[in-house]
């Protein structure tokens, strides 16, 4: 039809065990929601997932998208550290889509990979409980290369030892926000005493963290994940509620 497009090929280096990629490792990734994103119109929490490089340069993990969406992360690093990301979303509407580039490339204190998605939700996919309208909109990414700590190390470096060492916090919702004063021990447990029902789960494998919300006296409930960005000893992530997604966080005092 006359319209000229851009293409942006990538050749694919070959790295081998003895001379492997230089990325090569375990990362946790979050899929940051714009500055002011209105929870309204499209998602207010961060996405997270965990991944790994392999020594052939080649990527593979898990996202979640703080809609709620799984899909997988696949690909490789070009020779100039980039990755070229596309995703089909939302099977059985067409147009859902994760698409955009990363490059690997060390920011201290911030980021190991970081680069920008965009993220298609179609009108009418599913799930139709939340963002029934879609939306059209895109993240920034950064991802922290992920250690799992030695038996009695805390993996969130920087929390004191002692009780109430962190605050865990779900905002970006037109509700008040929730601030929670927890316990993350060194044996990497993350805790809380009430009067809220709070249960968290944080696999010191992966970096991940998961769990559940409940105030009887509000009949609010609802779950929440996310992921430790060590680099800036931040945790993030989102909680569903409504329909509508907030942002999840955990972070010193």
């Amino acid at each position: 039809d006359g319209t000229l497009h851009e293409i942006d090929a990538q050749r694919r280096p070959v790295f081998t065990k003895t001379s492997p990629s230089p990325h090569v490792g375990r990362y946790t990734v979050a899929i940051r929601a714009p500055d002011g994103a209105d929870a309204a119109l499209e998602p207010a929490g961060d996405g997270y997932g965990a991944m790994t490089v392999s020594y052939l340069g080649t990527c593979s993990g898990l996202l979640m998208l703080s809609d709620g969406t799984r899909t997988s992360a696949a690909g490789h690093f070009s020779r100039d550290s980039e990755w070229s990301v596309y995703r089909p979303l939302y099977s059985g509407v067409a147009g859902g889509l994760l698409a955009g580039k990363l490059t690997a490339r060390a920011d201290a204190g911030v980021s190991d990979i970081d680069g920008s998605l965009r993220w298609i939700k179609p009108d009418g996919a599913r799930p139709t409980t939340i963002y029934p309208a879609g939306f059209d909109s895109v993240r920034e990414v950064i991802a922290n290369r992920y250690a799992a700590p030695a038996k009695g190390e805390r993996a969130f470096e920087t929390l004191a030892d002692g009780y109430y060492n962190g605050w865990l916090r779900f905002d970006g919702l037109s509700a008040p926000g929730i601030d929670l004063a927890v316990t993350w021990t060194a044996a990497n447990a993350i805790l809380y005493y009430g009067p809220e029902k709070v249960l968290i789960s944080f696999n010191y494998k992966t970096g991940l963290f998961s769990g559940s919300y409940s105030d009887p006296v509000t009949a609010t409930n609802f779950r929440f994940g996310g992921a430790l960005l060590d680099g800036q000893q931040l945790a993030v992530g989102y909680y569903l509620l409504d329909g509508q997604s907030g942002l999840t966080t955990i972070q010193a005092p």
